[in-house]
């Protein structure tokens, strides 16, 4: 990279710091850090406190002026917090980032990202199972399920990442299907209608085959997003232990996952309407109903719809989020399990946006980039430091 395009760069991360970026500067940043993963490494190391305390010596000139920018810092960032953002700290130091970030760019290019051995990389081969009426269960790759249903005329196709049915027409008996994507898989089902469900790691979804009646209905558990193809004669209706979700035809998500306590439902566009129990509410785009199971409580927050749905576009996307939480989720989509040899790690906040890589071991060097915690792999365990 020529000297122009780092100080280009370096100018767009010092403006991301201080949460000054335009649109089209947001984009080409975005767009720099999507080129690989070396760009986005870089990056997180930038904008890496901990890194930055390392090597802020390295570019000042002299230890009492550093000593007297630090304490310039310190003196606006005392912690009354454990769990402080660290963008409200970044708000304060970008101040000192301009000067000294295109010698700090350079420095991470020449030396790189440390080569690190972590083990085997996690792998997305995990097959979906669709279930028949009749009990039967297909893996779906490569796999003419046409073939295997009776008494309907339709066509279904499916391969490793989808599944469509197509054609169908109503009959006597109503078939229903039941699909199974398994912890580490994601996959995307086109339903008879043109409706499409994008399933997300470990969530189940049944169906009928031909909607017939008056209603479109599932039923979720898990995760999915939904884009529903607009029939003002027949709602749309998901239905997950305990609620539902009623639409004409929209897009939103939905979060059921039995063991956790709160039902998320995510509006992108659109309109939706949420019922559980007595209470029931409608949602405007870029809002959210959280239903509490333990207290049935029902509620509606305005959101980040992509904190909800980045998994959606193939990104990890969390905020100020605590290590434990952060893994957990990591864990279902890649397939580990977890385990602290420091149990206060677990409440550590941490905040990535990202691609979401095929090798997990990028995920864990770019976490491992803040210089708070450590990681080591064993088959599908990973242990943290």
């Amino acid at each position: 990279m020529d000297i122009e395009s780092q100080r280009y760069i370096s100018r767009l991360i010092f403006l991301y710091l201080r949460e000054e970026l335009s649109d089209s500067q947001k984009n080409a940043l975005d767009d720099w850090r999507a080129e690989s993963f070396e760009h986005e490494l870089v990056f997180q190391r930038m904008i890496s406190m901990e890194q930055f305390s390392q090597h802020f010596a390295r570019f000042v000139k002299s230890p009492q002026e550093q000593e007297k920018e630090w304490s310039i810092i310190k003196s606006r960032t005392v912690v009354k917090e454990k769990r402080l953002k660290w963008r409200r700290w970044f708000r304060y130091a970008a101040v000192l980032v301009l000067p000294i970030t295109l010698g700090l760019f350079g420095y991470l290019y020449v030396f790189g990202p440390e080569e690190e051995e972590m083990g085997i990389s996690a792998s997305n081969g995990h097959e979906v199972v669709l279930v028949l009426s009749d009990g039967k269960e297909i893996h779906l790759k490569d796999k003419n399920v046409s073939a295997f249903l009776e008494d309907w005329d339709g066509t279904v196709v499916a391969d490793e990442n989808q599944l469509s049915y197509q054609n169908g027409k109503p009959s006597e008996n109503q078939e229903n299907h039941l699909l199974i994507v398994p912890r580490g898989g994601e996959y995307t089902l086109i339903l008879e209608d043109g409706s499409k469900v994008y399933l997300n790691a470990e969530s189940k979804i049944s169906y009928p085959v031909v909607f017939q009646g008056n209603l479109r209905q599932v039923y979720l558990e898990g995760e999915a997003y939904f884009e529903v193809f607009k029939d003002a004669s027949r709602p749309f209706v998901v239905n997950v232990k305990g609620m539902a979700v009623e639409v004409l035809g929209t897009e939103f998500a939905v979060r059921a996952y039995p063991e956790e306590k709160k039902v998320l439902t995510t509006l992108v566009n659109g309109c939706v309407n949420v019922s559980a129990g007595a209470h029931s509410v409608a949602l405007r785009p870029n809002e959210q109903a959280v239903w509490k199971k333990l207290t049935d409580d029902l509620q509606v927050e305005p959101v980040n719809v992509n904190l909800f749905v980045g998994w959606r576009n193939g990104r990890l996307v969390f905020d100020n989020v605590p290590l434990c939480d952060l893994l957990k989720e990591l864990g279902r989509w890649y397939d580990f399990v977890v385990e602290y040899k420091n149990p206060d790690l677990q409440g550590l906040p941490f905040s990535l946006d990202i691609e979401k890589y095929s090798d997990f071991r990028q995920v864990l060097k770019l976490l491992e980039c803040t210089g708070r915690v450590k990681f080591s792999i064993s088959g599908n365990r990973v242990t943290v430091y």
